[in-house]
């Protein structure tokens, strides 16, 4: 059964050795997945409020939680990812007004993404993530708006 450690620190994420690239296995580092996420968050002004950090089997599996907002707001967007180094799991991201990251595979939110660690999966998140982000951003205001209309009845 797989260990897993809550409350690590995305700093001890970032020391767990990156495996080797393969012909059929392309590793994405913990430290760039996090950092190609807070990027698009910090250029879209969303700020996170929290983030909660978990990894398993030595920091080779790892998921991550945002509760994130913009500005003053009254309300809270959440995103979700995660990452593996040895196979078993491919690389997940996820963000909406709720999102979910199962150990089984489950991944929900308005906006996900899944794929298997081969090719160009880098370039694939990075264009992914950035869409995402920006996309949500723009349903972030929309649900703003109407949260400050019911506030206002």
């Amino acid at each position: 059964m797989d260990e897993i450690k809550y409350n690590t620190s995305k700093e001890e994420l970032f020391l767990v050795p990156l495996p080797e690239k393969t012909d059929t296995y392309t590793p994405l580092s913990h430290k760039n997945l996090i950092e190609i996420i807070d990027e698009q968050l910090y250029k879209n002004g969303l700020s996170i409020v929290s983030a909660q950090y978990r990894q398993a089997e030595k920091g080779n599996k790892m998921t991550t939680y945002y509760n994130l907002n913009r500005g003053n707001s009254d309300m809270n967007l959440m995103l979700g990812f995660s990452n593996s180094y040895d196979k078993s799991l491919p690389v997940k991201f996820a963000i909406g007004s709720y999102t979910f990251i199962c150990s089984n595979g489950a991944l929900v939110g308005e906006f996900t993404f899944k794929r298997k660690h081969t090719g160009e999966v880098y370039k694939d998140l990075n264009n992914f993530v950035e869409g995402a982000i920006f996309q949500v951003d723009d349903m972030f205001t929309h649900m703003e708006n109407d949260f400050n209309r019911l506030k206002e009845t």
